[in-house]
């Protein structure tokens, strides 16, 4: 059964391919998570890569694995 969101709505909207989070994808953005102020991600680009991995696949939130943390934080 395909899951779906508002990050693969809006890569389906748009007619965009959801990419993967590659070294220099990760190296272009990280600063957009690593230097934000508030609650902090321990694992933001596992968390990232998990969101991205989501909307690619349509899993439902239990399929996937818990990047360093709980999912449930992830999806809100």
């Amino acid at each position: 059964m395909r899951s779906d969101d508002g990050v693969s709505a809006w890569f389906r909207e748009r007619a965009r391919r959801v990419p993967l989070l590659t070294d220099d994808a990760w190296a272009k953005i990280e600063s957009f998570f690593v230097d934000r102020k508030g609650r902090r991600l321990r694992d933001p680009r596992g968390t990232l890569d998990a969101m991205l991995y989501k909307a690619r696949t349509g899993c439902p939130w239990s399929g996937l694995s818990a990047p360093a943390g709980n999912l449930a934080g992830v999806w809100q």
